[in-house]
This record gives C-alpha cells, sequence and structure tokens, in this order.
C-alpha cells in the first residue's frame, strides 16, 4: 500500500475507495489503526448487526486482537444516513467507544461526524487528493463492489479438446516437471495471457500435492505476481479444477489485501465444495480474523 496521507475528514472517507479499490455503498468500514498507520481494514454490509451481529463481532475482535495500541476509524456510507449511523454506532459499541477516534458517515454528498457533531459538510470524493492519487497512479476505482468483484466469478470453461490436451501435456510430466511446471506458471510474469498456459495452471492443480505446494509459495509478496495467474486459471479451469483453484485464488486475494475478492471466492466455494482443504484454510483466516502478517510469519 502506497503512502497516502490526509488532512481532512473528507480525506479520511476518500481513503476506502483507494484502498478496496471500489467506492463503499451501504457499507460501513473500520480503519484499525496503529498511530498514523492503517494495520487493518474491513468493510461491512451496512445491515450487518440486523443478521450476523454474533460472528461479525468475533471477527472483528479477533482481529483487533493481534495488533498492540489499535484504535479505530469508523465510516459509514449510506444514502440511508440513519441506517449508516445506526451501522456505525453499533461496530463502536462492540470495539468500545473509548477505543474509536473518529465516526463519519456520508450520503456521498455530505458527511457528519458522530465524534463532535460536525456537519452536514459538503464532500465529494473526485475532488480529494485520494482522487488526484489514484488517477496520477493509474489506480483504478470502481462503482461498486459486485463491480470489483466479477473478475473472480467469471467462468468460462475451456472446449473439452483443449482441457483432454492440457490434462494429457500434465501426465506426460514426472513429479519433479510438473512441480517445476507449476511454479513457473504461478509466479510467470508478465501474468499469463495465453489461454492454453492458463488452462494447464488449472489442470496441474487438480493433484493435491501440487495445490498444496502452490499453497505454501503464497505470502504477502508472492500473492500480488500469482495472483492475476490463478485468476487467468480460474476462468479457464475444468469443472473438477475449478473448487481449488478459486480457493487458491482466493488465499492469494486475501494476502495480496483485495478482501472484497477474498470473500467472494468464499462465497462460492459454499457451492463448488464446502470440504476443500484450500478452501477449509481460506475459511478459517477469514471466520477468525487472521492478519496476513501472521501467515507470513
Amino acid at each position: 500500500m502506497p503512502v497516502l496521507r490526509g488532512t481532512t475528514r473528507a480525506d479520511l472517507l476518500a481513503l476506502p475507495s483507494f484502498m478496496f479499490g471500489f467506492h463503499p455503498q451501504d457499507s460501513v468500514v473500520l480503519l484499525g489503526m496503529q498511530g498514523k498507520v492503517v494495520s487493518f481494514s474491513c468493510r461491512l454490509e451496512a445491515h450487518w448487526f440486523h443478521h450476523h451481529f454474533e460472528q461479525v463481532a468475533e471477527q472483528i475482535l479477533n482481529a483487533a486482537s493481534q495488533l498492540s495500541d489499535v484504535r479505530f476509524i469508523l465510516m459509514g456510507y449510506s444514502h440511508d444516513v440513519d441506517l449508516a449511523w445506526a451501522s456505525v454506532m453499533e461496530l463502536a459499541d462492540v470495539l468500545g467507544p473509548e477505543r474509536v477516534t473518529e465516526a463519519l458517515v456520508t450520503d456521498g454528498t455530505h458527511y457528519w461526524s458522530l465524534t463532535d457533531d460536525e456537519g452536514p459538510v459538503q464532500y465529494d470524493f473526485d475532488a480529494s487528493p485520494v482522487a488526484a492519487h489514484a488517477v496520477y497512479n493509474g489506480v483504478v476505482i470502481h462503482a461498486s463492489r459486485e463491480e470489483a468483484v466479477a473478475p473472480v466469478h467469471l467462468w468460462e470453461p475451456a472446449e473439452r479438446g483443449a482441457v483432454e490436451a492440457a490434462l494429457a501435456a500434465v501426465a506426460d510430466l514426472d513429479e519433479d516437471g510438473a512441480m517445476e511446471e507449476l511454479a513457473g506458471l504461478a509466479e510467470q510474469q508478465p501474468p499469463i495471457e495465453d489461454p492454453d498456459s492458463a488452462l494447464k495452471l488449472a489442470c496441474l492443480l487438480l493433484d493435491a500435492d501440487r495445490a498444496a505446494a502452490l499453497l505454501t509459495r503464497l505470502n504477502s509478496t508472492t500473492a500480488e505476481v500469482i495472483w492475476p495467474n490463478l485468476l487467468a486459471a480460474r476462468q479457464l479451469a475444468p469443472v473438477s479444477a475449478q473448487p481449488t483453484t478459486v480457493a487458491l485464488l482466493g488465499m492469494a486475494s486475501w494476502l495480496a489485501g483485495r478482501g472484497a475478492q477474498a470473500t467472494a471466492c468464499l462465497e462460492q466455494m459454499a457451492t463448488l465444495d464446502p470440504d476443500n482443504p484450500v478452501g477449509q484454510v481460506l475459511s478459517t483466516v477469514h471466520r477468525n480474523g487472521i492478519s496476513p502478517r501472521v501467515w507470513d510469519e
């Protein structure tokens, strides 16, 4: 994450769009701060406290417990300001109001502070330094979460003949050769564009030992490189390779700081294969609010 400096509440409200790659809508965003550094962040649906209170509270408290001297900034985003307000207040109660240093809500055009009752104050993301920073650095900010996660849902399975050819090519490799091929494809730079290579990567991951080997290769550094190649594999994977490919894509998303995409992969695992071993790992780190930093250690 690049260094971004904000001096106003409007800058704070703009920050999650840059961090997540999409504009939060009907959401509450939590930033865990250690001094002036964002140590962790998450986004919840604004209605979270109506349907998933206990589960979300446990996840947030687990994540917070891994950091010392952490303080929180809470921000609600909704055209329904009352809903945003309620969502922020419920989350503040979970965390402990004394640990919340700033609480804001916005309807997209104005913001209000729950900390000192400031507002309404005009707010325009496009006029913020954060928006200018995104443009300067070529960062794409999607209009919604749905738009941002669409690529990890995209599946256009390869034709049967192409799958059979890829499986035959994998079968011709000895185990050392298969591991070498897996490493080369998974960490290819620039990312895979050739459909045959993407399909071969997916087929290599049908083997549980190879999938486990790639899982051990994933960390917060390698995930940035591996993520686009797993995405290419996921989009062409045969039915039998989908669960493991999606689960590994979810792990890479989590480690690369792509939280929305990681959650989208986890949601897909519920129907693809709830018992998939890699999917179980993804579910565990999500449920327990484990930081990628802990995985790296």
